[in-house]
């Protein structure tokens, strides 16, 4: 075997440098990560019959159809409605409300009394009740 000498500056190293294994990590990382995505790529290709790359649909049980280029969007106002909303928005509402009467001509209400108590049913606020843990 051979032997250095004590002045040699030649040395091993025993840990693996910081850099190395960070590099190692994130290319471990954005390996898995891709192919995670193909992997959903493929999966959601063939559950809705459709090619997400090439954007074209596929044959199977979905039947897809073009639409217009003007498609409205759910949470998007289109501004034919914005038109629209400005000519007729006084036809739906009433310029004035109107109060709604209380009571009709003549009629009094019944008077409004507190509960009685039953003493049967109140529970018994004199009884003292002692818990213990032991």
């Amino acid at each position: 075997m051979l032997r250095l000498s004590n002045n040699s500056r030649v040395r091993r190293r025993l840990f693996e440098a910081d850099e190395l294994t960070d590099q190692a990590k994130s290319d471990n990382f954005a390996n898995i990560l891709q192919e995670s995505i193909t992997r959903d790529r493929i999966e959601k290709s063939q559950k809705w019959n459709f090619d997400f790359e090439k954007e074209i649909p596929l044959e199977g049980t979905y039947q897809w159809y073009p639409c217009n280029e003007t498609a409205d969007w759910i949470g998007i106002k289109s501004e034919k409605e914005d038109i629209n909303s400005e000519n007729n928005s006084c036809l739906a509402m009433k310029m004035e409300n109107e109060a709604t009467p209380r009571t009709r001509d003549g009629e009094t209400l019944p008077i409004l009394r507190k509960r009685r108590r039953i003493v049967d049913v109140m529970p018994d606020t004199t009884a003292r009740r002692r818990i213990s843990f032991d």
